[in-house]
């Protein structure tokens, strides 16, 4: 199966962010009520129908506002989660 991203849609695949990890891979600090309430999420982008984005690129995104999935990727025999995200739901990016 192939994906082909259309308007402007990221693929994003969560970082995990605990409680006790609060600064994220660079360098922001989540307030501990953002985390409780789910309101915004870290995640590494898998492909991109936005310019400017990359795959491994690592993105802050509203959590609330996208749409996410569970798909099985080639090759593999397990679901993963992933969200689609829109560009203007991206609060910050960093690149590898």
């Amino acid at each position: 199966m192939t994906i082909e991203l259309k308007n402007g849609n990221i693929m994003v695949r969560e970082l995990v962010v605990t409680d006790e990890e609060k600064t994220l891979d660079f360098g922001i600090i989540l307030p501990k009520e953002i985390i409780e309430e789910d309101q915004v999420a870290q995640g590494t982008v898998v492909q991109a129908a936005v310019a400017g984005y990359s795959s491994g690129d690592i993105v802050l995104f509203h959590k609330t506002l996208p749409v996410n999935a569970r798909l099985k990727i080639e090759g593999s025999d397990k679901f993963e989660e992933f969200f689609f995200v829109k560009e203007e739901d991206v609060i910050c990016k960093t690149t590898k």
